[in-house]
């Protein structure tokens, strides 16, 4: 689970009238020769979805394993995500609106003023994306999910091998009701014969 990129930018206007306010990237685990060209690709992806986006919208693109994940608002700026397509949807919106609440905050509405890309540098949104890659670390009700599946899976496994050792068992109770009725028969068969030698 991976989040390769978080951009904000201007939204709700034409392609060419987009901008890239904001771009934090992850791509520690990328090969360095594809860096500047993943990086291409998701400015490029974060323009296009920007431009045909409507205000106050909130959805999800899925492409191959990524997925692109977007937030807008009704003052032009939106945030958008890419991750892998492992990544829980929650905690990518949760990380959107973070993201979007953040830049506002530390930028005071100067980005309405800006006219060119990437202006803006925001740490406290490069330090998101830092936490958000964990989403257990990042969101308390994912990582409870998280750990009753898991609670689930053992519970399930238990109960598996408990019906197995009771099936067991009842084999081995039907193989002693078995050997009882024989040891009954055998016991029988024992005292006719001894009978038998007696009154010789």
């Amino acid at each position: 689970m991976t989040i390769l990129s978080l951009i904000i930018g201007t939204c709700c206007r034409p392609e060419k009238d987009i901008l890239l306010l904001h771009s934090s990237f992850n791509l520690y685990d990328i090969w360095f020769f594809q860096v500047s060209s993943i990086k291409e690709v998701c400015n490029f992806a974060t323009k296009f979805i920007l431009s045909r986006a409507n205000e106050n919208e909130c959805a999800v693109i899925q492409y191959k394993e990524y997925s692109v994940y977007y937030n807008t608002t009704n003052r032009g700026i939106g945030s958008v995500i890419v991750t892998d397509n492992e990544y829980p949807e929650k905690v990518a919106r949760r990380l959107l609106q973070k993201s979007i609440q953040e830049f506002i905050i530390n930028t005071d509405g100067n980005w309405m003023f800006c006219k060119k890309n990437n202006m803006y540098n925001v740490e406290k949104i490069n330090k998101l994306l830092e936490d958000f890659q964990i989403p257990e670390d990042a969101d308390n009700i994912y990582k409870v999910k998280k750990q009753l599946e898991e609670t689930k899976e053992i519970l399930t496994k238990n109960i598996d091998s408990l019906l197995i050792r009771g099936e067991k068992l009842e084999e081995l109770i039907q193989k002693s009701n078995d050997l009882s009725e024989k040891s009954k028969m055998f016991y029988k068969q024992s005292k006719k014969m001894n009978r038998c030698c007696h009154i010789l």
